[in-house]
């Protein structure tokens, strides 16, 4: 992830360097920066100085909200402090980490700091969106959004996630909502209203340095144009998508204070110039206050010996669900330099991951599962992936695709299994349920969305192919992987206490999905989840076997209505669709391919990118293998593959003989398994996100981690 928003950065700030060089000179740069004279600097710090002591006055204000008192010095070295390492490491996260460290000395838990700073992200987001907002009507008379570069997406998006949020409450963390709605006092709500005052000040005293700094470059554009034109580079910049704004802010104002009249030059230097003040006077700041933090009694309980909020049980409550509403949401955002790849969940996912580590590594306590061997095969797996990197690294010598998305995002995906079993602190299985409904609803909000699209195409609406594509896909960007989320959706169903009609309709509307999806794959273990499934509830007993035919029956009357009701009206790219023009030309290459590359070194495989390394020098293409046995057995040998196919198979025997006693939890364990041992075989599946969410929760010993929760408020 960090790796992700490094390259992210650089990649804006090159691609603005290249805009202003296209546009102009370097002696152009040079003259801009000349212009900045002694005296404006002196100004622009002051201005970012004073937005730095706001911020620690918002931060006090929170603290107390919190149940803490919190010096102002203090305050200013926690944020200065901050500042600086969320331009180290990727924003929220290093923050987070630089305050906790702080503020641990004084005995504020990392889970008040955690909902500190994200109360500070709130109330700066909203500001920085009514200012944009501001800015952008009184520079351009309308706000627009251009259908033809992701206008219909942006639009889908949001509609997406609203049905998703009402529907999620409906299955899953609704009456959790309701019992655990905070009660605000007239107190609290001036403490928000404070905060809210205070991000304003923030913001405007960051946009009063954009002007001195364009009004000395530029003194006669008026300085309302700039600081409307200030109000979108600040909103950009403030997005966690990049290291600390840098990169984005550049090709922001490169655009936004070009549009009101300064060169492409002067644009550049002027952001270049608010990004190394910012950081500068945040040195300085620390420098001077951090001495106020060597005491460690500096903090006290803002009500004597009585206990700050329970922030804790909040957070370990909400990540996880935040996180299973979020994984559906796989997309590509539009950016002045593209389209950005990026999983909602992701920063929820680390955030949880980090929080359920330090808990567990703090109290020297492994984490409690309800099978032995979790920590080990996560250590030993672990251990057995840097051996792959290093192994490809020795062979082929950097490849992105190995260190970024197999090497850290292993360590991303063990997040997701660690914030999954934080609903584990809810009692019994309460958390389980809630986070099975919250995912169900997700993901049926999505088919239901993409169905219903696909209606209106059908019924003559010009509805383009980038908001529905001809094999529907929801918000995962791949047919093949929507319909995993699909099919991960109906297990749960199957084990979750939702009436008999209710279930049906999720089924279906899942199911009909899966068809329009057009992902034979996932149609087929569809099928093979169907047949299953009575096994897993019922055992191998007459009746099972008579369910089981019936089920599967069913989906062959469900599957031939679609086909002849449906195939000819929609026209759309369905499963029978990819059964009669299927192109597997590639897919099959990168198996033999992989084989190929197992043969020649089976113990500890090739290395991880191997196989994408050595395509690309012979194409200049990119393919990975399309299928996890045969990737694992490529890249990491038999031992990687005996692994996760050996780990999987003893949780699976171990589930199916629990599941017979009546336990849901270890029948949806069977199902999940199913769905990723049949689906793995033609596409890869393990470094699916949700698939790790979903065994966090289902593996952990529920009320385990209540004691730990506990000990963090």
């Amino acid at each position: 992830m960090k790796n992700v928003r490094i390259l992210l950065s650089m990649a804006a700030l090159v691609a603005a360097i290249a805009l202003v060089l296209y546009n102009s000179d370097v002696e152009s740069l040079k003259l801009a920066a000349r212009n900045i004279s002694i005296p404006t600097v002196v100004e622009i710090s002051a201005t970012i100085a004073i937005g730095y002591l706001i911020a620690s006055a918002r931060v006090r204000t929170l603290a107390a909200y919190s149940g803490h008192s919190l010096g102002f010095r203090q305050a200013v070295a926690a944020v200065s402090v901050g500042q600086i390492a969320a331009n180290l490491f990727f924003q929220v996260v290093g923050q987070v980490i630089a305050r906790g460290l702080l503020f641990s000395r004084a005995g504020i838990p990392l889970a008040t700091t955690v909902v500190i700073t994200g109360y500070e992200r709130l109330f700066a987001l909203i500001v920085s969106i009514l200012l944009a907002a501001s800015g952008a009507l009184y520079l351009f008379g309308v706000i627009s959004v251009d259908a033809q570069t992701g206008g219909y997406d942006l639009a889908k998006l949001f509609v997406g996630a609203i049905l998703a949020l009402v529907s999620g409450a409906w299955l899953g963390w609704g009456q959790l909502a309701r019992s655990q709605l905070p009660k605000f006092d007239r107190g609290h709500i001036d403490q928000f209203a404070v905060a809210l005052v205070l991000s304003a000040a923030i913001q405007l005293s960051t946009m009063t340095a954009y002007v001195f700094v364009a009004h000395a470059l530029a003194p006669k554009i008026p300085l309302l144009h700039v600081a409307a034109a200030a109000s979108i580079v600040m909103l950009a910049a403030s997005l966690p998508i990049s290291l600390a704004g840098w990169g984005i802010r550049e090709v922001s104002a490169v655009f936004a204070l070009g549009a009101v009249g300064l060169s492409p030059g002067e644009s550049l230097v002027s952001a270049v110039t608010i990004g190394i003040s910012s950081l500068l006077v945040a040195a300085v700041l620390a420098g001077i206050s951090h001495r106020a933090w060597r005491s460690t009694g500096a903090v006290s309980n803002a009500a004597g010996n009585e206990a700050g909020r329970d922030f804790g049980s909040v957070l370990a409550n909400w990540l996880p669900i935040a996180a299973a509403t979020a994984v559906a949401f796989q997309v590509y955002l539009p950016s002045g330099t593209g389209r950005i790849n990026v999983n909602f969940a992701d920063p929820i996912a680390i955030l949880g991951g980090a929080l359920f580590a330090i808990w567990h590594i703090r109290d020297r306590a492994w984490p409690n599962w309800r099978v032995p061997f979790v920590n080990g095969f996560l250590i030993f797996f672990s251990i057995d992936t840097l051996i792959a990197l290093t192994n490809g690294y020795v062979q082929m010598g950097w490849t992105s695709w190995a260190f970024t998305n197999k090497g850290a995002g292993w360590l991303v995906l063990v997040a997701y299994f660690f914030v999954g079993a934080m609903i584990a602190s809810l009692a019994e299985k309460k958390g389980f349920n809630i986070l099975l409904g919250t995912f169900v609803g997700a993901v049926t909000a999505i088919a239901a969305l993409d169905l219903f699209l696909l209606v209106l195409r059908s019924a003559a609406f010009p509805i383009p192919e980038t908001l529905l594509p001809f094999r529907i896909s929801g918000f995962a960007q791949n047919p093949n992987a929507f319909g995993f989320q699909l099919l991960l959706a109906i297990a749960a169903t199957a084990v979750l206490d939702l009436g008999r009609l209710k279930r049906a309709v999720i089924a279906a509307t899942l199911f009909a999905a899966i068809w329009f999806s057009g992902s034979r794959a996932s149609f087929g273990s569809a099928l093979v989840l169907a047949a299953v499934a009575p096994w897993a509830f019922w055992g191998m007993s007459r009746k099972a076997v008579g369910r089981g035919a019936v089920i599967v029956g069913g989906l062959a009357v469900l599957t031939l209505a679609l086909l002849l009701l449906l195939n000819n009206w929609t026209r759309q790219g369905d499963v029978l669709y990819s059964l009669l023009y299927n192109q597997d030309g590639e897919r099959f290459q990168s198996i033999s391919g992989g084989l190929s590359l197992f043969l020649s070194n089976p113990i500890i495989g090739d290395g991880l990118g191997a196989f994408v390394h050595d395509y690309a020098m012979q194409t200049g293409d990119f393919l990975p293998i399309h299928s996890t046995p045969i990737w694992l057995l490529a890249e990491y040998g038999l031992i990687g593959f005996a692994t996760i196919f050996g780990a999987a198979a003893y949780l699976w025997k171990r589930a199916i003989s629990n599941a017979w006693t009546g336990d849901p939890i270890d029948r949806f364990v069977v199902l999940v398994l199913t769905v990723f041992a049949t689906m793995s075989v033609a596409h890869e599946m393990l470094y699916q996100r949700s698939l790790w969410l979903l065994l966090g929760a289902a593996l952990a010993t529920h009320g385990s981690f209540r004691a730990a929760v506990a000990r963090s408020t």
